[in-house]
């Protein structure tokens, strides 16, 4: 959101976000103990082809999704899910507010 911001010449404004939480009900795929697998190079001209690959022989298998580390959030995870079914239980979470000062954002509320 900030580089869009930046680019946009914004200088003062307020986004708000709500957190969509949910369950997953399957078994994944999971790079976490991969951190050198090639899909999850930050070259996206290396990661994204290797992705692409990767998801095509998960779900040629039958596979659900696949769970990978988070590039924003140390120590955490993201998921791919492949197939609506998994996703369960999706509910309402937090409500963040984040304000835009033209050259950073802040957490308000």
């Amino acid at each position: 959101m900030a580089n869009a911001l930046r680019e946009a010449g914004a200088t003062s404004e307020f986004v708000s976000y709500r957190q969509v939480l949910a369950s997953f009900a399957s078994r994944f795929h999971d790079l976490r103990a991969e951190p050198y697998h090639p899909a999850l190079a930050p070259d996206p001209s290396v990661g994204y082809l290797a992705g692409q690959a990767l998801a095509l022989s998960i779900r040629a298998a039958g596979g659900a999704g696949v769970l990978y580390p988070s590039v924003r959030f140390a120590g955490g995870f993201c998921l791919a899910a492949f197939r609506p079914s998994v996703v369960q239980n999706v509910r309402p979470g937090e409500q963040v507010g984040f304000r835009w000062d033209g050259s950073r954002m802040t957490k308000v509320a």
